[in-house]
C-alpha cells in the first residue's frame, strides 16, 4: 500500500500500479496490480492505493512497483464537504472506526459518494487506507449523508487523512 502522486500538470485517470517480486538472486517469481482509489487524480493529487498479492510465492526479497496512467481533459467533480469527522477505537484489538457526514454543494444531484483514508504514522509512512461510500445512495445539492469507516489493520496509525470523491447521477 502507499500513494501516488500526480506530478504532471493534467488530470490522470485509471491509474495502475504495477509491483514486480523478485527473490534474492534478482529474478522475478511473481507479479500482481492494482489502481489508486481516486478516478481521476487532479495535478499535485496524491491517492492511496493498494496491491493485493493473494497467494505470495515464497522467497520474496523485494519488490518494484511501476505506474501506468492515462492523461484526461475530464475533472473529478468538486464540491464535498466533510461537515464532519471522527474516530474511535473498535472492540477488537486493531479496529478502528473513523465516522462523519459528507455535504454536497457540488450543485448536482450526485451517487456512489465515497470517502477515502489513508492512515499514516509518526513518520508520515502510508500504513493502510480504506473506503467506504455514504450511507446514501444518491445526494441532492445541499443535502448531508454520515458514513462509517471500519478499519479492520491500524497498524500503529498515528493520523489519517479523508478524500471524497462522487458522480453526476
Amino acid at each position: 500500500m502507499g500513494e501516488v502522486i500526480n506530478n504532471t500538470s493534467s488530470n490522470h485517470r485509471f491509474t495502475k500500479i504495477v509491483a514486480s517480486l523478485y527473490n534474492a538472486s534478482n529474478t522475478l517469481i511473481g507479479s500482481d496490480f492494482g489502481y489508486a482509489d481516486i478516478d481521476i487524480i487532479k495535478p499535485g493529487q496524491r491517492s492511496p492505493f493498494s496491491v493485493l498479492v493473494i497467494d505470495p510465492p515464497a522467497g520474496i526479497d523485494r519488490y518494484a512497483l511501476q505506474l501506468e496512467s492515462r492523461a484526461t481533459t475530464e475533472k473529478p467533480l468538486e464540491g464535498f464537504v466533510l461537515v464532519s469527522q471522527g474516530d474511535r477505537d473498535g472492540d477488537i484489538a486493531d479496529w478502528h472506526y473513523i465516522y462523519g457526514e459528507v455535504r454536497n454543494d457540488t450543485g448536482v444531484e450526485v451517487r456512489f459518494v465515497k470517502i477515502l483514508a489513508t492512515l499514516y504514522n509518526a513518520e508520515g509512512i502510508v500504513v493502510g487506507n480504506d473506503y467506504t461510500y455514504t450511507d446514501l445512495s444518491t445526494l441532492t445539492p445541499g443535502q448531508t449523508s454520515p458514513f462509517e469507516i471500519l478499519v479492520l489493520e491500524w497498524n500503529g496509525a498515528t493520523r489519517y487523512e479523508l478524500q471524497v470523491q462522487g458522480m453526476k447521477k
